[in-house]
């Protein structure tokens, strides 16, 4: 505890004495000067009733602390028999810090000093608790200004909330509900705690309320998917950072873990900023506030004001920013505290569902986090697996499946680190925790080689690559028989292309509520029109025969979704198993631009993709004749037999089987 004196002039001779107590030497410590304020109430209290109620609190706090048994008694006798009652104002080295680091008036000293020593001593606090409770407020404004030698008008600007005191949450809160004056004396414990500290006047003794934050384990590359959000942002926090705009107030709102603020943090470092985050947990218990955090804010908005370089990191705003009817006044500060904005700060959330709307209003920018794209979700994955060996195809089912966030894949990678062992490889790892994991692509075609692709289309296959890839508007169906590679075609364009995460069964609309089965579908168009990327539905025949079956008017709906392909800026592929269904619904197939048709695979394309096979597994390459055609689905059948067989001539000589197609692996033989 640092050494704490009374200022002159010294107190009168006291009717008692006080030794030390070890187990509260705070309370004897300062029991003179306790004792000398409890007389002085006593003495203003002017009638016996408010006298007999501080003395039932004194007996409370006497009994508590072991003070002298007498105490009581010679309260009475000293506040009926003295007469000097001027000022004594307590010396206190951590205030005198403050006083020096913030400017602070001497009357501002005063009542620092004074909220300082009724927030630590709880003999103290008697004093306001009795001052409340027996007195009006204009009585307890001179009441006040006599204990501590303030001027009641200069009390009121004291406790105003835009004074120092109050904005750097040194005694009272700002915004909070304010009962009193005597409220305004309440200090943090935190505060209590860097006074009783200090060290030294020269101490900084706020330094305390600046907590660095970590570094980001991301960097902003790989934010790319952001796409020109990213670049706006970058730009925006770049130029307030060199003081060339004033500083900024981004709201980032997104699901927990899809990288919020890992992409604050990576924006302060691409700045060159100094990031400091407001505490989320608080060990004062009786502090952990709304108001308190809020408080927390505008203290370190205050000590950093100026700095362009200094930024904020106000992390689960939720219950912050949630406001009721009933809180005018504090809905009226936290609106001022948005608009002032002394210093660039980053405000994390996951929902704005219960939000102010006049909040939301005042921030430059609120960006909605997406989930990270496929192609991100891949690199990210191969960072984390730098060091072990993982297929390609492994993290990309992986991205494309079981990854959606930033979070989901440093989780992943404490997973495989936990579980590594040196017989078993990344791979089997993850199988072993993922077992039902699907495959974006067979295993034994491998990646989607669409330059194989027997397709029929007006648009040339480059150019359709090209429209998804740029996120450019095509609306495209695509058709095929059973097994042509349909799905295979809409996920490369999908994922491999748009790098989107878009993709959609049919599966997730089927549902025999009817509202359900409407709102799912709309949302899949919403969330992609949100983050401006490629959306794939597969099968929409199925959804559609489910429309016809669940949805009293099913014509209605099959509008909406035609006007919501119609209004679909980014690309959008749809595949469809049955085309007759269309027949019945050719508003579907007429808001779409273009039509592609998957053929069986040329005989060309069968031996491509066969030798690559047969080298990978170490077989013979097998010949494949000109006559012979198959859709992937049949190829790999095929393939599969031969693993079982252990030979690729049990695949030759079913692609060779002229005018027989009884083994199911030849869409055609010609």
């Amino acid at each position: 505890m640092t050494t704490l004196t009374n200022s002159t002039p010294a107190l009168p001779k006291l009717p008692i004495s006080f030794g030390q107590n070890e187990e509260h030497p705070f309370e004897f410590f300062w029991a003179p000067l306790s004792f000398f304020l409890l007389a002085r109430c006593h003495n203003l209290g002017g009638n016996e009733k408010r006298q007999s109620g501080l003395i039932e609190k004194v007996e409370n706090a006497v009994s508590l602390y072991e003070l002298p048994a007498n105490t009581v008694e010679k309260i009475i006798e000293f506040s009926n028999n003295n007469t000097d009652w001027r000022i004594r104002v307590p010396e206190i080295m951590g205030v005198r810090a403050l006083q020096r680091q913030l400017n602070l008036s001497e009357e501002e000293y005063r009542w620092v000093a004074f909220a300082y020593l009724f927030s630590a001593s709880q003999v103290m606090e008697v004093i306001l608790n009795f001052i409340f409770d027996e007195f009006s407020a204009r009585a307890e404004l001179d009441i006040i200004s006599k204990l501590i030698g303030v001027s009641p008008k200069t009390i009121k600007d004291l406790t105003k909330e835009d004074s120092t005191i109050v904005k750097m949450y040194l005694a009272g809160s700002p915004g909070s509900y304010i009962r009193s004056v005597s409220d305004r004396f309440r200090m943090s414990s935190f505060v209590v705690d860097s006074i009783s500290q200090c060290q030294s006047v020269n101490d900084d003794i706020l330094s305390g309320f600046l907590t660095p934050c970590s570094a980001s384990t991301l960097e902003l590359k790989d934010f790319e998917y952001l796409g020109n959000q990213l670049t706006l942002l970058k730009n925006c926090i770049k130029q307030a950072t060199l003081g060339n705009t004033p500083p900024m107030s981004i709201l980032f709102v997104g699901p927990p873990g899809t990288g919020k603020t890992e992409l604050a943090k990576a924006l302060a470092q691409y700045a060159d900023a100094c990031l400091f985050d407001v505490p989320v947990i608080d060990d004062d218990e009786y502090d952990n506030t709304t108001s308190y955090r809020l408080s927390r804010f505008a203290r370190m908005n205050t000590l950093l004001s100026g700095s362009s370089r200094n930024h904020i990191l106000f992390d689960e705003v939720e219950d912050v920013l949630v406001e009721k009817d009933t809180q005018e006044k504090r809905k009226g500060w936290i609106n001022q505290l948005l608009e002032k904005r002394e210093t660039t700060s980053y405000w994390i959330c996951n929902k704005t569902r219960f939000f102010d709307s006049a909040f939301l209003r005042r921030f430059d920018y609120v960006l909605e986090m997406p989930e990270v794209n496929f192609s991100t979700a891949v690199k990210l994955l191969q960072q984390a697996f730098k060091n072990k060996v993982a297929s390609l195809q492994t993290l990309k089912n992986l991205a494309a499946f079981r990854v959606k966030t930033p979070a989901s894949i440093a989780q992943m990678q404490q997973l495989t680190d936990r579980l590594t062992d040196s017989s078993l490889s990344i791979d089997q790892i993850i199988k072993l925790n993922y077992p039902d994991l699907p495959r974006v692509y067979s295993e034994e075609l491998g990646q989607f080689d669409f330059s194989q692709a027997h397709v029929e289309c007006e648009l040339p296959k480059h150019r359709i690559e090209e429209f998804c890839t740029k996120g450019n508007s095509i609306r495209l169906l695509i058709s095929g028989v059973t097994g042509s590679g349909k799905t295979a075609l809409a996920r490369y364009l999908c994922y491999d292309c748009n790098g989107s995460m878009h993709f959609a069964d049919s599966s997730v609309f089927i549902h025999p509520d009817p509202v359900f089965l409407e709102n799912t579908l709309m949302q899949v168009f919403d969330k992609a029109t949100q983050n401006n990327s490629l959306l794939a539905i597969d099968k929409i025949d199925q959804v559609l025969t489910a429309i016809q079956r669940v949805i009293p008017d099913p014509e209605s709906v099959v509008h909406i979704i035609a006007n919501r392909i119609r209004e679909f800026r980014p690309p959008l592929v749809i595949t469809v198993s049955n085309e007759r269904i269309l027949q019945d619904y050719p508003i579907i197939e007429s808001a779409l631009d273009y039509k592609l048709s998957l053929k069986p695979l040329p005989a060309s394309a069968i031996q491509h993709f066969s030798s690559k096979w047969a080298k990978e597994n170490g077989f013979d390459t097998p010949k494949i004749e000109g006559h012979c055609t198959a859709t992937p689905q049949q190829l790999i059948q095929a393939m599969r037999k031969c693993r079982l067989s252990g030979s690729t001539h049990e695949l030759t000589r079913m692609l060779s089987h002229r005018g027989s197609n009884t083994m199911g692996f030849l869409a055609k033989v010609c």
